[in-house]
């Protein structure tokens, strides 16, 4: 009954967020209709995520190292590259881009979106659950959690394996900024991928290779 009330708890600000931000998308939707609300909503959403983090920082200062950030960077491409031909391969991909501007479209997918959720998931969650679970047990369930909260089982499944990638380092090198850089450059890359090519698909497993084996060697 203790684990699950800490577990409840730790819950606690990833449910009030998201209930937040669908509400602010349900009220753009009621009020400016489905097609004018996509834009406005995308923005209003942003902003509610740039608050939290603001509070976020204002109230406690994630931990932040001294990293050289390229091979992260690299991973996140190799990642998102590598699934997303994958799937084109297996007829399940689909062109992520929206209807909407393209910057816009960076801003929140590419950009804030990323940095809200690692600090709401890798900085907030899971340091909430070291309290009470060994490392892999965080590990698995903030990925899990992290999935659950996209929808779609092909979406589900990446923000799983980002999930694991990005908590684990996150443990690992104590340095948020860390899975941020990840995250980010996974999900602005993502944009270009709209088709198969299996050159693509063997530069992007290189990718994942190559800097893993930089973030090994270097040891920082």
């Amino acid at each position: 009954m203790k684990y699950l009330k800490s577990l409840i708890f730790a819950f606690k600000e990833i449910f009030i967020m998201f209930i937040l931000q669908y509400a602010v998308l349900i009220a753009c939707i009621v009020c400016l209709g489905k097609d004018r609300s996509i834009v406005i909503g995308t923005i209003l959403v942003c902003a509610v995520e740039i608050l939290y983090v603001i509070f976020k920082l204002r109230n406690g200062k994630p931990a932040i190292g001294k990293h050289n950030l390229f091979p992260y960077a690299l991973m996140g491409i190799g990642i998102t590259t590598s699934y997303n031909m994958l799937l084109f391969a297996m007829g399940l991909g689909n062109n992520v881009m929206v209807d909407m501007n393209i910057f816009l479209n960076i801003l929140a997918s590419g950009i804030v979106g990323p940095i809200f959720e690692e600090i709401l998931f890798r900085y907030s969650f899971v340091n909430s659950l070291k309290k009470f679970n060994s490392q892999k047990m965080v590990i698995f369930i903030s990925s899990l959690v992290f999935a659950i909260c996209h929808t779609g089982i092909t979406t589900c499944i990446y923000a799983f394996i980002i999930g694991m990638v990005n908590a684990y380092l996150y443990l690992k090198k104590k340095d948020i900024l860390i899975p941020i850089v990840i995250h980010m450059s996974a999900n602005i890359f993502v944009n270009i991928l709209n088709s198969y090519n299996l050159y693509v698909l063997v530069i992007g497993i290189f990718l994942v290779i190559l800097s893993t084996i930089i973030i090994r060697i270097c040891k920082d």
